[in-house]
């Protein structure tokens, strides 16, 4: 047993419950699902900002300074590849 300095017994730290551990377990599985959401939130915006690159006219890209050859490269990328 360990003491400390006003002879206050330090005990073992306790084994976390059922209760406890399940807490854990959906918060760290709530945290994985959410940040999947959101990836695949991120790739479905993408998808849709790529179509949209590729639907603009010569004079649109002209004025956004974007060359067609850039507009169609961009437009042919993959979703998840930004």
């Amino acid at each position: 047993m360990q003491y400390l300095p006003n002879n206050t017994l330090l005990s073992k730290p306790n084994k976390p419950t059922t209760s406890e551990l399940k807490a854990i377990l959906f918060s760290k599985l709530r945290a994985y699902l959410t940040a999947i959401w959101r990836l695949t939130q991120d790739w479905k915006e993408r998808s849709s900002q790529r179509k949209k690159l590729g639907q603009l006219s010569t004079y649109q890209l002209k004025d956004i300074g974007i060359s067609r050859e850039h507009a169609i490269r961009e437009a042919n990328k993959p979703f998840w590849k930004s």
